[in-house]
């Protein structure tokens, strides 16, 4: 069977159960390439302790990558790859997975998120003997993580995503006075 051919019949199986195919992989990237399985149409999750090399290849197949931070550190995978996604060029999703464990709420993802990256690039810059002066990873970009990157993932970006006219949207109205959201800094 040829590469195009294992590849259709695994696409069309997947897409008897499912929209968008997952695949949780930890370190499985060249195995899946050498099948011409990485794709725009597939979403990876965790990715946790590839090579440059495999890093690559998701960024040439435009195949997406969820991370869940809490679940890779309270599992063993190791630190969630945002920083070595983003420098390959493939901005991640936030999921979140098994929540019989994990808290599964968003907004724990997204603070986890921006939390484990600036620490991780903090201590960089220290161990440099150096004082952080900007961070590199926002939360603006972090929300986008959850937002528009998941309906990428999940190719549901042309409905969904964005407070975009023409797209469905839930909105939330949150209260910034709650204590839990503090410190907020009002501009």
């Amino acid at each position: 069977m040829t590469k195009r051919e294992l590849r259709g019949k695994f696409q069309r199986k997947l897409r008897r159960l499912y929209r968008q195919p997952m695949i949780h992989s930890l370190r499985t990237d060249l195995r899946i390439d050498s099948c011409g399985l990485l794709a725009p149409d597939i979403n990876l999750a965790h990715c946790n302790n590839l090579r440059d090399k495999e890093y690559q290849l998701i960024a040439n197949s435009g195949a997406s990558v969820s991370i869940t931070p809490a679940v890779e550190m309270n599992m063993g995978h190791g630190f969630p790859v945002t920083r070595e996604l983003l420098e390959y060029g493939v901005r991640p999703s936030l999921g979140v997975d098994t929540v019989n464990t994990i808290e599964g709420d968003m907004f724990t993802q997204m603070k986890l998120a921006l939390s484990i990256e600036h620490a991780l690039r903090n201590q960089q810059i220290f161990i440099a003997g150096q004082e952080p002066e900007k961070l590199d990873l926002t939360t603006r970009d972090v929300l986008e993580f959850a937002t528009i990157e998941g309906a990428r993932a999940l190719g549901l970006d042309k409905k969904v995503g964005t407070l975009t006219p023409g797209k469905e949207a839930d909105i939330l109205l949150i209260r910034y006075t709650d204590l839990n959201l503090t410190p907020i800094i009002i501009l």
